[in-house]
């Protein structure tokens, strides 16, 4: 069954909640566990503010997954998935401004993924069993600091300042993820544009290839990453990622922010959650939503969904 979660401010408080027709309910209990659903909260609309849908010990991330891509850009196929990491700091969430780091970078490029929540510890998996691990997934976007990528010659620098990995606006699960739509819109024009079904490792495979080279704890999200083309951020300008989603609607002084659209509706909230919302996160270079950019706003979710 298809679900969506979210983490917002919504009248003043911070909420977990399931949205449910463009109406967010309280959750009672645990996503990643048991729950019931609560009482309604208000629309999406009136939500304030969206938190990240989780907060990951870590976001695993993949290279150079859509096989569209590595042939635009003439590279060969990589024979296994090419790993790297964002650290928690870099996230944010779906309406945050990404902060540009002018100080260090004369390029940032936005980068439209399809983030795996993970529910529940995996540890050497295989592909068979790694839906099992599965929360649901969420829109991400590999913000990347281009050239500091291309001088390093590895990617830890270019991909790890704060806000660098804007998430959400929430969870969906119950969804096939072998063929969504990807993309990025920046002012409004799409820029990145293929689907998951161009992936070169499936999700699964993914999943159960991280997992045997470290535990990914429940609570955690994964990110695949793969991407269309990359463009560079201008100053000033903001940047979104947005993921199809079925019509539900929906950090500091920064100056190249985003719009997320993911389809299962928006939401907002300002308490903490009775439960931590942890979990790592797992992204693939290229997937299936569409990033909208706007200004003055973020990430504004379309949804996951086949189409």
């Amino acid at each position: 069954m298809k679900r969506m979660f979210v983490r917002c401010v919504i009248k003043g408080k911070r909420e977990t909640g399931l949205v449910e027709n463009g109406i967010i309910y309280r959750l009672e209990g645990d996503m990643f566990g048991e729950y019931t659903r609560g009482p309604a909260l208000g629309s999406v609309d009136e939500a304030e503010r969206f938190l990240p849908p989780v907060e990951p010990s870590k976001v695993a991330a993949v290279g150079l997954n859509y096989r569209d891509h590595a042939i635009e850009v003439g590279l060969p196929i990589p024979e296994e998935p090419l790993l790297f990491l964002k650290p928690s700091t870099s996230v944010i969430a779906h309406g945050d401004p990404v902060v540009y780091p002018a100080h260090m970078t004369e390029r940032v490029d936005y980068e439209a993924e399809l983030a795996v929540i993970i529910g529940r510890k995996c540890s050497r998996v295989e592909p068979g069993e790694a839906e099992d691990c599965i929360l649901g997934y969420t829109c991400a976007n590999d913000v990347t600091a281009r050239d500091l990528q291309s001088k390093d010659g590895q990617w830890t620098r270019s991909k790890s300042f704060d806000t660098f990995c804007p998430l959400g606006p929430w969870i969906v699960s119950g969804i096939d993820p072998s063929d969504l739509e990807i993309g990025m819109y920046l002012n409004g024009k799409q820029v990145q544009h293929s689907r998951t079904k161009n992936f070169i490792f499936p999700v699964d495979v993914l999943v159960s290839h991280i997992s045997k080279v470290m535990t990914l704890p429940a609570r955690r999200r994964d990110h695949h990453r793969h991407s269309v083309r990359h463009r560079p951020r201008e100053k000033g300008r903001r940047h979104a990622g947005e993921d199809r989603r079925d019509r539900d609607p929906g950090k500091r002084g920064g100056v190249a922010g985003g719009e997320t659209t993911f389809r299962p509706g928006p939401c907002a909230a300002k308490k903490r959650p009775r439960r931590s919302a942890g979990g790592d996160v797992f992204h693939s270079v290229k997937l299936p939503f569409s990033g909208k950019m706007a200004e003055g706003r973020g990430f504004e979710p379309l949804g996951l969904s086949p189409s």
